[in-house]
């Protein structure tokens, strides 16, 4: 733990390390403080390192994924961020939906409007961060439309 910790301070801590760190050790106390460091790097390799997270069968890892993501700018994320809107948990697809709204991009518009639609009774976090992602899009939310 220690010598994570460390690790963690360190601004030149190889991508795979801070990974590893993020897999094993994020529910021993190191979870933030990792999603803190991955949301300031811009390896090359981390969108598709955390594409590969959004699969993963902890919620917390996947919560990271789609906030790391939407930090990325990275517009290959946008079909597995829409992806995780169907997520579970309301954590990971209110974090979905923020991430998209970072992207801004105008491909996700389609499925955005479909899934406000259809998740109008969904929790209000979720709600939330669906018309956060419109509305940064430019798109007008008819709240009669069902």
């Amino acid at each position: 733990m220690r010598a994570a910790i460390a690790l963690i301070a360190r601004s030149d801590v190889p991508l795979t390390i801070l990974l590893d760190i993020l897999d094993t050790l994020a529910h021993r106390g190191l979870g933030a403080s990792t999603e803190k460091v991955l949301l300031n790097r811009a390896d090359v390799d981390l969108p598709c390192a955390m594409i590969a997270r959004l699969d993963s069968p902890d919620q917390f890892i996947r919560e990271v994924a789609c906030n790391v993501l939407g930090r990325s700018g990275d517009s290959a994320a946008t079909r597995h961020l829409l992806r995780m809107i169907d997520d579970p948990q309301m954590t990971v697809r209110r974090a979905a939906g923020f991430a998209l709204s970072q992207l801004k991009d105008a491909s996700a518009i389609p499925e955005l409007k479909r899934q406000f639609a259809a998740r109008r009774n969904d929790d209000t976090n979720v709600v939330w961060a669906l018309q956060t992602a419109m509305q940064a899009l430019g798109v007008s939310i008819d709240y009669d439309a069902k």
